[in-house]
């Protein structure tokens, strides 16, 4: 191509020329910049060097920055236009137990829509639909999935729930040839043998079992199954050994990684991979001089051209992460054997993507390197090949299930019993820099002993960084907003206290914990026997250290390590006091059956759980004020009397007042009732998750 011999002599394709890195980078920082402004400081500060180092790579920079930007903000405008498209064209379903979601695509838009399990649906199909629009939630406890965000990146302009769908026609879709080879396995490939070839030949994990990719998940493996390059590399290999002496063997194989690329429907990792082979095909046969790292920093640049929401995709960036780690370790450790070259890209691997797995797992595998090894042969060398094979030979499908069980046993053992899992909280963007920030420094030392100090210092600053994240020297009370129920978390020095879990829907409450870097329970105060205060309570006992459980002597639940009270029970947090009462009689109303907690500090808070009206008598003769009330019932009209409200005087009120519309808590009366009395209220169907630190509240959504 003349083009591409022009180019050559070109004075800014020399600069560029192994500085392509350099470029991405910056990318990188201004993209992160736009969402975290502490980022700016940074990107300037980079940009300022790249500027005195080399002009045309910062113009280059900015240029590149700005058009990827433009091109988001303008996808972004088209796809949040306001439209009453109720059909389109099917391009993805999704099946759970009880349902299946369809996307549909109509023009620019694309609009999920939840319809029943009693018709089956085709990529072909064009549907038409009626029904009534989800509202999608912000997100409302601390750390928690932003599910709105997730769909505005995947281009989701609308969700519908459907009450009828109808197809009215067929119309062609290169997402057949998928549904047709995914059909296939299902028909002739018994589980779990099925989701294996699925995950492993079309990259379709949606078949996976929770069981496996939890574990998958504990080994640091998932990978292996979300195809990536070493994926495409093993089948490209392969296809060049098999057209090895055809005359246009690189337009081949190009060719058949094309259409591999529409079978597993562009996904990113994929895209990458294919990107980068195309690539290096061309620089080979023009030599253009370009090293792997600047193929990979092309390949990156030019999806986020082609579609900048890849930015947001976790796929995208572990995959290019991953990749650059692996460009960068395998020339330092290319004398290693190869046992010693996986152990130490694997080990290097964890430690870059440390913060973006922490975010989602809320832990680390410290034997990730070393199962890696076992693993990357099992599914590389014995699992991905077979796969292919058993796809034309399927008379040997009990041969491979028998193969796969055996996988499976072990991916267990390895998930259950070899494993150091140490706990993680959540990475905010700061310490995201920090962390970078200490590689960025270390590297740049050139004196040994420098080194081991600054090391040994990260390490102990680290560590901190995990035992303490969730002490407090003040008191922190945390009322979390969930669907259904309540769960009030009491922090003060290193003194954790949870009142209530909720119902566990989506194990929110475990998550919470664990992402804020509560690793252990002092308390768990179970207040009554409703399912909506006492759901996650063993989700909770099973993902952290729970080490004392109390009930009332009136409850019937049962847990490990269980204290029941019947009488005033004092807990002590440093100079602040919490004290329990339990009922003394049982109520025929469950609610008022409650344990009463008042929180003695700088406020003085009394939770009252779900206490009714015909309750409030347990509080005759109650002499400490209260300058913050925790509603009874959700802030239902049967409780938070006049009488109450006179008697004890808070000056905030705060109602955890759940999502489900049925019940529509809370209610009006009681709202009225708590203004009436000037008594400020925070509820959390306004304000989503409620904090109190610092001596004030603070909510999430302000």
């Amino acid at each position: 191509m003349l083009f591409l011999k022009e180019l050559k002599n070109k004075s800014l394709y020399k600069k560029l020329l192994n500085n392509y890195f350099l470029v991405a980078l910056g990318i990188v920082l201004f993209l992160l910049s736009l969402k975290h402004y502490i980022v700016i400081f940074v990107t300037l500060v980079y940009l300022v060097y790249i500027y005195k180092k080399a002009k045309a790579i910062f113009y280059t920079i900015i240029t590149i920055a700005f058009l990827i930007i433009f091109i988001y903000l303008l996808k972004l405008l088209l796809q949040t236009q306001e439209h009453h498209y109720l059909e389109g064209q099917i391009i993805n379903i999704k099946k759970s137990d009880a349902s299946q979601t369809l996307t549909v695509k109509k023009s620019w838009y694309k609009i999920m829509v939840y319809t029943d399990l009693e018709t089956e649906y085709s990529v072909l199909d064009y549907v038409k639909f009626k029904g009534e629009e989800v509202v999608i939630d912000d997100v409302r406890i601390p750390y928690d999935f932003d599910y709105k965000e997730y769909l505005k990146h995947q281009g989701i302009s609308k969700v519908i729930n459907a009450s009828s769908v109808i197809k009215t026609k067929k119309r062609f879709s290169y997402l057949y040839l998928r549904e047709l080879i995914a059909n296939y396995i299902d028909k002739y490939f018994k589980e779990p043998g099925n989701m294996i070839i699925k995950g492993l030949v079309i990259g379709d994990s949606k078949s996976f079992t929770l069981d496996f990719a939890s574990d998958l998940r504990i080994n640091g493996t998932s990978h292996l199954f979300a195809i990536s390059g070493a994926h495409v590399n093993i089948i490209t290999y392969f296809l060049i050994k098999v057209f090895s002496k055809a005359k246009h063997q690189d337009k081949i194989v190009s060719s058949l990684l094309i259409i591999y690329l529409f079978l597993t429907n562009f996904l990113p990792s994929v895209l990458r991979a294919v990107l980068m082979y195309l690539m290096h095909t061309v620089n080979k046969k023009y030599k253009l001089h370009l090293k792997t790292l600047d193929l990979l920093s092309l390949a990156f640049i030019f999806m986020l051209i082609i579609n900048p929401c890849y930015f947001f995709n976790l796929s995208f960036q572990l995959s290019f992460i991953v990749t650059a780690i692996i460009v960068l370790i395998t020339t330092l450790v290319k004398d290693k054997s190869s046992l010693i070259q996986t152990i130490i890209i694997s080990a290097a691997a964890v430690i870059v993507t440390l913060p973006i797995i922490a975010n989602i797992n809320s832990e680390v595998n410290l034997l990730s390197p070393f199962v890696n090894v076992v693993f990357i042969f099992l599914v590389l060398e014995i699992l991905l090949p077979l796969s292919f094979v058993i796809l034309f030979l399927p008379f040997l499908n009990k041969f491979y299930n028998l193969l796969v069980q055996g996988f499976l046993f072990l991916n267990n053992l390895f998930a259950s019993q070899i494993k150091i899992c140490i706990p993680l909280p959540y990475f905010k963007i700061y310490h995201a820099l920090i962390y970078y920030g200490f590689f960025v420094f270390f590297f740049s030392l050139r004196k040994l002993k420098l080194r081991k100090i600054v090391l040994a210092s990260f390490l102990f600053l680290f560590s901190c960084f995990i035992l303490f994240q969730s002490s407090t020297t003040s008191l922190k009370v945390t009322f979390l907003d969930l669907y259904n129920g309540e769960s009030i978390l009491i922090q003060k020095g290193t003194k954790q206290i949870l009142i209530d879990t909720g119902t566990g829907q989506g194990k929110k409450v475990s998550s919470f914990l664990k992402k804020t870097g509560v690793y252990s329970l002092d308390y768990l105060i179970i207040t009554h026997d409703h399912f909506d205060h006492y759901g996650e309570a063993k989700d909770i006992c099973e993902a952290i250290r729970v080490k004392k459980i109390i009930t009332s002597s009136l409850s019937s639940l049962s847990f490990p390590r269980q204290i029941k009270i019947s009488s005033p029970y004092l807990i002590k947090l440093g100079r602040d006091q919490l004290i329990l009462y339990p009922p003394q009689h049982q109520d025929l109303d469950e609610n008022n059956n409650s344990i009463i907690s008042f929180l003695r500090s700088e406020l003085n808070f009394l939770f009252l759980g779900d206490l009714v009206t015909t309750g409030e008598a347990r509080l005759n003769g109650f002499k400490d004020s209260v300058d913050v009330l925790k509603v009874g019932h959700h802030g239902s009209k049967t409780a938070t009397s006049p009488n109450l409200l006179r008697f004890l005087k808070p000056k905030y009120a705060i109602i955890q007042t759940g999502r489900v519309k049925s019940f529509a808590f809370p209610d009006h009366e009681t709202i009225t009732r708590l203004n009436s009395f000037g008594i400020k209220t925070y509820r959390t169907d306004l304000h989503y998750t409620i904090i109190y630190k610092n001596k004030k509240f603070t909510y999430l959504n302000q």
